[in-house]
């Protein structure tokens, strides 16, 4: 009876293998998976876990479809969309954002990104583009005009760094060409006539530095022919000026003679004033 028993009453074709190898093969794979479930679970897990994609792959796979052409596409279409604005939208004024923005702010990975990015060649030419702009120029300005723009320029000049920097400048080829030129004249003649530049100038002269300056200047070549220069000046204007009202020569040599006298006792006591001082400033206070 076996025999006669065609394989097509069973549904099954010659090239399929037969049907008992097939159950001794499922039973023997059943076997070995409950084997497998009743000594070592772990190992089930572990099978389990590498089906999915690490992190770090996902982030990798991910980065690399949004830098293709066709996420770049698919970026750009999204934001343009009434999703993606609504969404960028709600995400910008969502406290969320604002408690991200303010911890990423404090952080040291954006001071160190803010200091790369602006040693980098990009971001000089940004910053010089930026600075030669017309919205560049009217923010430096507002700021410079600001209490707090004010404050900065003088802790600054005040530092060790600003006055090096000044230093610096004005012996470069750009600060002496600007010292020659036009405005540089008229913004010292400024200086010197305001309030601000008068009491700055009786500082310095009242300070050590002042001082032992003027003492050496006068001291030298170039300082005594100023005096004397200073003295003649003096004497034609004081002649000139008489002469022109009386027409006596003899009167007009006598007042340029008095106001040659007078530059002269003005520059003695300074003279005397800056010795006393040198040597106050060297005896022992006790």
């Amino acid at each position: 009876m076996v025999d006669e028993v065609s394989p097509h009453s069973y549904g099954l074709s010659n090239d399929h293998p037969p049907l008992i190898s097939t159950l001794k093969e499922t039973a023997g794979n059943e076997l070995d998976v409950e084997a497998s479930v009743s000594g070592a679970g772990e190992s089930l897990i572990i099978d389990h876990d590498k089906t999915y994609v690490q992190p770090e792959k996902r982030r990798a796979s991910k980065r690399t479809r949004a830098e293709s052409e066709r996420g770049k596409a698919y970026t750009k279409a999204y934001r343009e969309s009434e999703r993606g604005k609504a969404v960028r939208k709600a995400w910008s004024q969502s406290e969320r954002r604002k408690a991200y923005q303010k911890a990423y702010a404090q952080s040291e990975r954006k001071k160190a990104c803010q200091k790369a990015y602006a040693q980098s060649e990009k971001g000089k030419a940004c910053q010089k583009a930026y600075a030669q702009s017309e919205r560049g120029r009217a923010v430096r300005k507002a700021w410079l005009q600001s209490e707090r723009g004010k404050a900065c320029r003088k802790v600054y000049a005040l530092s060790e760094k600003g006055k090096a920097a000044k230093r610096a400048w004005e012996k470069s080829e750009k600060g002496k060409a600007y010292r020659e030129s036009e405005r540089g004249k008229a913004c010292r003649k400024a200086y010197a006539q305001s309030e601000r530049g008068k009491a700055a100038k009786r500082a310095w002269e009242k300070s050590e530095k002042g001082k032992a300056c003027r003492k050496a200047y006068a001291q030298s070549e170039k300082g005594k022919a100023a005096a004397l220069k200073y003295y003649r000046y003096a004497y034609h204007k004081a002649y000139y000026k008489v002469f022109k009202s009386t027409g006596d020569r003899e009167q007009a040599r006598i007042a340029g003679q008095q106001a040659g006298a007078l530059i002269r006792e003005s520059d003695k006591a300074k003279k005397n004033e800056l010795a006393s001082s040198s040597v106050s400033s060297v005896l022992p206070a006790f």
